[in-house]
């Protein structure tokens, strides 16, 4: 989806700096795809393929139809409504590159992604933009780790989750859900588009800080000294507060 060519985009790297490449499977280009996996491959610094599967059907759009007109959107980007768990496991056999699954949420899908061998999965709900009323991603990762320990399967795969993370607390709470890693888009989407790549650090440096102050106000009993990310633990949440919560909760209208 970008302008710029893999080429261009390496060549901006540091040199020790891992890179991921982020697919959409066309449903006009499946060889295509698979011959971009394997420039990916020849370039290096590129260790794994992310997969996005959750846009077999483009979700309903009020301001790209406004500013794009209607049908116009559809046409741009024609994917594959036909990719399935056998398509996944064609790329795994095709690549030594690793590769990720992205819009996975449920938690039968990632125990089904890690039977599978995949890498890691990225739960996500592609911004609240494909499906209206879809689970906030927090909620679903609040079920996906505690089913992956029950099934043997949780040091098995890495899970990352992105969508509505915003604050450095938010990424302490995905880490004490038991993710291993987040994302971030419209963060760095509006601080890099309005103020570039000062923008971009000052945006890093605002999360770093509040992670870090998360981290020296967030106190178990057995520490009494500021924990450290990997000290974070699902045990260290206040079950208390949340022993009562259900997911997805329920509403009552007068």
């Amino acid at each position: 989806m970008s302008k710029y060519t893999l080429e261009e985009i390496k060549s901006e790297a540091h040199s020790d700096q891992t890179q991921w490449l982020q697919i959409y499977i066309s449903s006009t280009g499946k060889e295509e795809s698979f011959d971009k996996i394997k420039q990916a491959e020849q370039l290096g610094n590129i260790s794994s393929i992310a997969f996005t599967i959750d846009t077999a059907q483009l979700g309903k759009r009020e301001s790209e139809d406004r500013e794009l007109g209607k049908g116009v959107r559809a046409q741009r980007m024609p994917h594959d409504p036909s990719f399935d768990w056998n398509t996944s496991l064609e790329y795994r056999k095709r690549t030594s590159l690793k590769i990720i699954l992205k819009g996975i949420q449920t938690k039968e899908d990632a125990l089904k992604a890690a039977e599978l061998g995949i890498d890691a999965i990225i739960i996500s709900n592609h911004g609240g933009r494909q499906l209206d009323s879809s689970r906030p991603t927090i909620q679903v990762l609040a079920e996906v780790v505690p089913y992956l320990k029950a099934n043997g399967f949780y040091h098995k795969i890495e899970v990352l989750v992105d969508g509505g993370i915003r604050r450095g607390n938010d990424v302490v709470k995905a880490l004490c859900l038991g993710a291993n890693g987040v994302g971030l888009g419209r963060s760095f989407l509006y601080s890099g588009s309005i103020y570039g790549k000062d923008g971009v650090k000052k945006a890093i440096e605002i999360l770093n800080d509040e992670i870090k102050l998360s981290l020296e106000t967030t106190r178990s009993k057995p520490f009494r000294s500021p924990i450290t990310v990997r000290q974070l633990k699902q045990e260290n949440l206040n079950k208390k507060f949340g022993e009562n919560i259900t997911f997805p909760l329920s509403v009552q209208f007068p």
